[in-house]
């Protein structure tokens, strides 16, 4: 009877940290400058207020449409070379705002509710591949150490950490969106890849200059494989 007890405590503890660790995760590559991106910042936001914890958000400004009028200050090279690499992984050479990616395999406007709210359903029938813990997210001067655990995940695949700020509201005073007043929430300011093993890391993350001392920062990890997209996924708030 012991080892009967004991083979359901494992069982029951590995379903657990899985059911942790399956939330859909959600990336927008949205812009300032974009006059198609607004309400899929709001959609953006009504997903995370409505799912809680079943579903990690992050926001990616793409500096493609600085040109216009108004420079995005959110906006980096680095979060539109992700969107590049993200079309060139789905061989495509296009990219476009707002788009949504859901758990690295699907993508669609990002304004689209009925497109998001299936997904998020897809998706969260799917259940974790593995484990990732962050076992602690700390903030320094101008970077975030987090460290990590990871149990079962392949070699292939890739560990992504970013660091996110809750939200900011910004007046448009220039470009498609002058004279209004937008509000941004969960836009990375820090992001960074790194490989995969079975043992605890420590990930070093530069956070952008327009991040203040009053924000509220998340720490992000989510695991993709090559094959399968994201497979898991956790966050935690940063101290």
């Amino acid at each position: 009877m012991k080892y009967i007890a004991l083979f359901f405590f494992i069982i029951t503890s590995q379903l657990s940290l899985n059911a942790q660790n399956k939330p859909v995760v959600i990336e927008l590559y949205t812009s300032q400058g974009c006059s198609s991106c607004p309400p899929a910042d709001a959609l953006l936001e009504d997903v995370h207020n409505t799912y809680g914890d079943d579903v990690i958000v992050l926001s990616y400004h793409v500096d493609y449409w600085n040109y216009i009028g108004w420079e995005d200050p959110f906006s980096s090279k680095e979060m539109t070379q992700r969107q590049y690499n993200f079309a060139s992984s789905i061989n495509s050479r296009n990219v476009y705002t707002p788009q949504a990616v859901i758990n690295g395999k699907t993508h669609f406007t990002g304004s689209n509710k009925t497109k998001m709210e299936q997904s998020i359903a897809y998706y969260k029938n799917k259940d974790a591949s593995g484990y990732v813990h962050i076992v602690s997210a700390t903030k320094n001067e101008r970077d975030v150490q987090i460290q990590l655990h990871t149990e079962g995940i392949s070699d292939e695949a890739t560990i992504t950490a970013a660091v996110t700020v809750k939200n900011r509201t910004t007046a448009i005073s220039r470009g498609e969106n002058r004279s209004r007043t937008l509000t941004n929430t969960h836009i990375v300011a820090g992001v960074r890849d790194t490989n995969n093993g079975d043992y605890s890391k420590n990930i070093s993350i530069t956070i952008a200059d327009w991040v203040k001392e009053t924000d509220i920062l998340e720490a992000v990890v989510y695991v993709k494989s090559p094959k399968k997209g994201i497979i898991t996924a956790t966050r935690t708030t940063i101290h």
